[in-house]
């Protein structure tokens, strides 16, 4: 069975009120959200990434204590007879890939923890950044890349409008794209789709799943 990690965090100068407590959910951040640079943006972003709970108990002029609880996996018994610097014989492909890919996100933290989980997961995965679109564009016109992750939700640009203008410059070429969005929309969905993403991801998502999903499609893409 997982195992679950708990963490408390008290931060003694700040206090919510009851209906602040019971509001704290998680939530997609927007350039606009003034909790991006926030201790608690960045706990949330990771517990979510992480599909963890977190809670929060404040009591005014006190302070506020933040807690989180996240699945974590059973590290398994080390071979003592492996070398660590090789993948197992019985390892998942993603944990040998090599490749180079480009994250598009607007959000800083995101970018932050999605890199980390991901190349936690596939230690050979190049992961360069983008942080809207037309940077986006712009590297994938200078760069050749294996997988484009792209963020579904951004300002000035969407990763829809990102992917469909990829298709009209790179054709066949175009390396595959992966939506990652908080909207469960089907339509949305399937705009994303139509736009020419092969799949899109709910976030919180799992960095395992993705990683073995970025294996997939780079290896069909090679194969062509």
């Amino acid at each position: 069975k997982d195992l679950l990690q708990h963490l408390l965090l008290m931060i003694k100068s700040i206090s919510l009120q009851k209906k602040k407590q019971e509001e704290l959910q998680f939530r997609q951040p927007t350039l606009s959200t003034k909790l991006q640079k926030d201790i608690m943006h960045m706990l949330t972003a990771l517990v979510t990434l992480m599909r963890g709970t977190i809670s929060a108990h404040s009591e005014p002029g006190k302070g506020s204590r933040f807690g989180f609880v996240v699945p974590l996996p059973k590290r398994p018994t080390p071979n003592t007879h492996q070398d660590p610097n090789q993948p197992s014989a019985s390892a998942p492909p993603h944990q040998s890939l090599q490749a180079r890919i480009l994250l598009v996100e607007d959000n800083a933290i995101n970018r932050l923890v999605a890199k980390q989980l991901l190349q936690r997961e596939a230690p050979g995965l190049h992961i360069d950044e983008a942080v809207d679109g037309p940077q986006a564009l712009s590297l994938a016109a200078a760069q050749r890349y294996d997988l484009i992750l792209m963020d579904v939700v951004m300002p000035h640009m969407s990763g829809v409008e990102v992917t469909q203008r990829l298709v009209a410059e790179h054709g066949k070429d175009t390396p595959p794209v992966l939506g990652l969005t908080a909207d469960p929309n089907p339509e949305l969905h399937q705009r994303c789709r139509a736009a020419g993403m092969r799949e899109v991801y709910l976030k919180p998502y799992l960095a395992a799943e993705l990683a073995r999903r970025i294996a997939h499609w780079i290896g069909e893409s090679a194969q062509g």
